[in-house]
């Protein structure tokens, strides 16, 4: 399974949904959620989550901030109702400065 890569502003705040592919039956009961930036440590001004939230399929984050020409990893990592444990990366975030207009 391939790993979407979606573009995004450092200025911006957007949602971004992963939707699991579980067992009939099965829900999702804890979402946690982490970024890992592709090349060197955290630091200041880097994407940054500002909430989550999730329903019985999907998990869903709200990211803000990020520098410029940086590639993100953002992580998902759910519990289900079954006892079960996943962990995915759910997509990427590559974050451009805005095109001039």
């Amino acid at each position: 399974m391939s790993v979407r890569t979606f573009r995004k502003a450092p200025n911006e705040v957007l949602d971004y949904t992963f939707t699991w592919p579980l067992a009939t039956g099965e829900t999702i009961t804890l979402s946690t959620w982490s970024i890992v930036k592709e090349a060197g440590a955290m630091g200041a001004g880097d994407l940054t989550e500002d909430s989550s939230t999730n329903s019985d399929a999907a998990s869903t984050i709200w990211l803000s901030a990020g520098l410029a020409e940086t590639n993100y990893a953002v992580i998902n990592r759910i519990t289900t109702s079954d006892g079960r444990t996943y962990e995915r990366t759910a997509f990427r975030i590559l974050c451009k400065a805005p095109q001039a207009r």
